[in-house]
């Protein structure tokens, strides 16, 4: 069983014990951001109506990222900025000046006045603004500007107050979930897309006590390389790569283990449905996963993170709702459902899902992120 007020304790207490920006900071990024969208887009189309196929044609747009100039002016309408004329879109209002969204972006930027407190990341949204057309275009990645500065990348996926506190749930599930193990054997967990290694840092500090095998794994060799180098004479630690959409990956998986985390890893899933069912096939039959997922594509993310979810060609990868919508990130009831259709029972979420309260006074102030831990249980066969 996994105590739910532990794992609620730690992830409080990380939430806590660092810097909280207030609301205003997201607002002010979102505005920053909408501003940056709606300049973007009508550079590209400057004419009152026009389609969105034009646009991406006449603005060099790579295939690829069609979508996501899909979902800009889905924004863009929700915030009646445009709106739909027949099979056209037709502009609902005057472009903002180049100083007006440079203004916001500043005012983002005052309230996030140090690094480790939103500064970083505020930067590489704005960067990205900047650069619209570049990315668009592919003529530089994201990847670029996100790695010109580990400051970044610390920021996204270790200090801020979201990332903390589910690093810390997270950590605190597995742990328990390793303590309970009974056998022979050391008790052993599996990390799929570790990356930059944000939340592994975290389970691997927490897990300190215990002899237990660790096996990382991404499918970036350098990434596999930098935890090695990161750490190394960790006993117990194993790297190795692994592609999670590779199905011959899946035909000599690793081993079975006791535990599976996957952070930030599931919206990379081509198909979460079976991704669901591989894991469980990697999963002691007293396994259980720990997932860290999001469920809100804010507007920053879509003129930033978004670019690096772009698939590798025009070819929409995703089987399910997502090849249709352009959207990256499902309702946390959906992931949900993934799991338990597919070999998981869900034992728990944290924070609690608003969508699943009758108040929202009643969730952690970090759900309005929309990032979540899932803890689940392999299902009996």
């Amino acid at each position: 069983m996994i105590d739910r007020e532990a794992v609620s304790a730690a992830a409080d207490a990380a939430w806590r014990g660092g810097p909280v920006a207030g609301p205003q900071l997201a607002s002010a990024r979102d505005r920053a951001a909408l501003l940056s969208m709606h300049a973007a887009l009508h550079c590209l189309a400057p004419t009152q109506r026009f389609d969105a196929a034009s646009l991406a044609r006449k603005g060099g747009v790579a295939a690829r990222h069609a979508p996501i100039v899909d979902r800009w002016l889905e924004e863009l309408a929700a915030h009646d900025i445009v709106r739909r004329h027949e099979q056209q879109w037709e502009w609902n209002a005057e472009p903002p000046a180049r100083q007006a969204v440079d203004a916001a972006w500043q005012t983002a930027r005052e309230l996030a006045p140090r690094r480790g407190e939103g500064r970083a990341l505020t930067d590489f949204f704005a960067r990205c603004a900047e650069h619209w057309r570049e990315l668009l275009t592919d003529t530089i990645g994201a990847q670029t500007l996100l790695f010109e500065d580990e400051a970044i990348t610390t920021e996204i996926y270790q200090t801020n107050a979201a990332s903390r506190y589910t690093n810390a749930a997270a950590a605190e599930a597995l742990a328990q979930c390793l303590e309970q193990h009974h056998g022979p054997t050391a008790p052993s967990a599996l990390e799929i897309g570790g990356g930059m290694g944000g939340t592994t840092d975290v389970v691997l500090d927490r897990i300190r006590h215990l002899a237990a095998d660790y096996h990382f794994t991404d499918v970036s060799r350098w990434f596999l390389e930098r935890g090695r180098d990161r750490w190394a004479g960790r006993c117990g630690l194993t790297t190795g790569f692994f592609d999670i959409n590779d199905p011959a990956a899946w035909e000599s998986p690793p081993r079975r283990f006791d535990v599976v985390l996957a952070a930030n890893v599931f919206h990379n899933a081509h198909d979460p449905a079976m991704l669901s069912r591989r894991l469980r096939s990697v999963a002691n039959d007293s396994g259980h996963l720990v997932m860290i997922e999001t469920h809100i594509e804010h507007l920053p993310l879509l003129m930033s993170m978004r670019f690096l979810m772009s698939p590798p060609t025009a070819k929409v990868p995703f089987t399910d709702e997502r090849a249709n919508n352009g959207r990256i990130f499902l309702p946390m009831s959906q992931w949900r459902q993934h799991l338990q259709d597919n070999g998981w029972t869900v034992l728990d979420l944290v924070p609690t899902d608003p969508a699943e309260t009758e108040s929202d006074q009643l969730a952690h102030p970090v759900a309005r992120f929309g990032q979540h831990v899932l803890i689940a249980a392999a299902a009996k066969e």
